[in-house]
């Protein structure tokens, strides 16, 4: 049994996957209080208790082969892996987005799925929560983003790429506030007058920028 917010389709708005059709599975509960959190229902609002079966059967409806796990922190969900298996085993694709602070699977060979990890930035007031030992977990089909709000945040995340290698794309993407307004720009220049690894990539999140879910 899994504690569910919802089950919705739209378009993939961040990532390898951007624009791609997908069906998203948000999870409830969170062990973290971001500063600029956006999905903040997913911890305080309404929720209601799921069988696999059942979200399974509201996947099936959809009809979309992309599926993202997301919350929250759908990580703290004890029957999450069953669920990923499930979906993997049924031919979707999965990403599971994880805000970095829980353990994430050790399997580097045959894992079936992505992950799309956060590394919180001081900005965040949950850097504290960063649990490093993941990013050696991280595989190529992975990523690993930074939330940046400010230059402090972006030395911050060059800081972490170089003590800490990781086999994941990594992705700088600008907070956006309540209005809609974003710091890319500024986050673009810091990206430019820098050297950074060939992983690393300036990412927007589409769906805020187009007014969808």
């Amino acid at each position: 049994m899994l504690s569910l917010v919802e089950i919705v389709d739209s378009l993939q708005g961040e990532g390898k996957y951007t624009g791609i059709p997908t069906t998203f599975i948000r999870l409830y509960g969170c062990n973290m209080y971001c500063a600029f959190c956006d999905s903040d229902y997913a911890k305080n609002g309404k929720r209601r208790n799921a069988s696999i079966e059942t979200i399974m059967n509201a996947v099936y409806k959809l009809k979309n082969k992309h599926v993202c796990i997301t919350g929250g922190e759908p990580l703290l969900q004890d029957d999450i892996y069953p669920l990923i298996y499930e979906l993997v085993e049924k031919q979707y694709t999965v990403s599971v987005e994880t805000n970095g602070s829980i353990d994430i699977e050790l399997d580097t060979y045959n894992r079936s799925f992505n992950y799309c990890m956060d590394m919180k930035c001081p900005s965040s007031k949950m850097a504290h929560r960063n649990k490093y030992s993941n990013l050696a977990k991280l595989l190529a089909k992975d990523e690993l983003k930074f939330v940046i709000s400010d230059y402090s945040d972006f030395m911050f995340a060059l800081g972490v790429i170089k003590q800490y290698p990781t086999k994941a794309s990594i992705i700088l993407s600008p907070v956006f506030d309540a209005e809609g307004n974003h710091n890319a720009v500024e986050l673009a220049s810091w990206m430019m007058e820098n050297e950074l690894p060939v992983t690393v990539r300036l990412g927007m999140q589409m769906h805020k920028i187009i007014g969808i879910y």
